[in-house]
């Protein structure tokens, strides 16, 4: 990942505004979705680097704004591996056998390989209550939440590197 661009994280603060550093944190602990890690929280404060997303913005043109961007990333698939990796290190954890874990495991494969009403994929699911929750604990805090429509995502991939970690751009936000 670049270096002007890092991880939400819920250990340290990542901003001097509480406020900020508590919406982020809100929709990064929801994340646990099964341990599987379905998307990623990004956050975007250099200013060249915004400036390079918001030029792939349609009709939305203007001073770049003060507040940081944060990207939704999401996995495009949770692979076999991801899957058995999970299962490797909770087998560890638990200090048991595999086959103790057969019917929860078979339980969120199937969760995680149905997809929704409207074709969505599991981890675009959960990429979306994320972003409910980040609007709801911005709303709660007094922040202006805009959820930046027609961005060319497959630019900001190739701007943050996604590509390489394995991750698609789901949505960008910008917060004020």
């Amino acid at each position: 990942m670049k270096q002007h661009v890092h991880e939400a994280s819920t250990d340290a603060p990542t901003y001097q505004d509480h406020r900020l550093d508590s919406i982020v944190k809100s929709a990064k602990l929801f994340e646990a979705s099964y341990g599987l890690e379905p998307f990623r929280i990004l956050l975007v404060e250099d200013f060249i680097t915004k400036k390079k997303i918001l030029r792939h913005l349609e009709g939305q043109h203007g001073p770049i704004q003060q507040g940081p961007l944060i990207v939704i990333a999401v996995r495009p698939t949770i692979t076999k591996s991801l899957i058995n990796h999970f299962f490797d290190d909770l087998q560890t954890v638990k200090k048991t056998s595999r086959d103790s874990f057969s019917s929860y495991r078979k339980w969120m494969e199937t969760s995680i390989n149905f997809a929704g009403p409207d074709g969505s994929s599991w981890p675009q699911r959960q990429a979306m209550t994320a972003l409910e929750v980040l609007q709801k604990a911005a709303d709660k805090a007094g922040v202006t939440v805009k959820n930046l429509q027609g961005i060319d995502r497959t630019q900001v991939d190739q701007i943050l590197d996604l590509d390489e970690q394995g991750l698609k751009t789901f949505a960008v936000v910008s917060l004020k």
